[in-house]
């Protein structure tokens, strides 16, 4: 299965969660939740920085 870059660090990320999650049970939920706003929060990052690249190398029409 094809996983791009981000991908791999956002599985990577939650599987170190996950382990560090088996040791710390009564705040895992905050945790997890944080973790799912930090992935959002990259994912946007990467979509805004792709956007300014293409803009910038005159991938759109103007």
């Amino acid at each position: 299965m094809y996983c791009s870059r981000l991908e791999k660090r956002i599985n990577r990320r939650k599987f170190l969660l996950n382990l560090c999650l088996n040791f710390l049970s009564p705040t895992n939920f905050f945790v997890l939740k944080l973790s799912e706003n930090w992935d959002k929060l990259v994912v946007k990052q990467q979509k805004s920085l792709l956007k300014k690249h293409m803009i910038k190398n005159n991938f759109f029409e103007k």
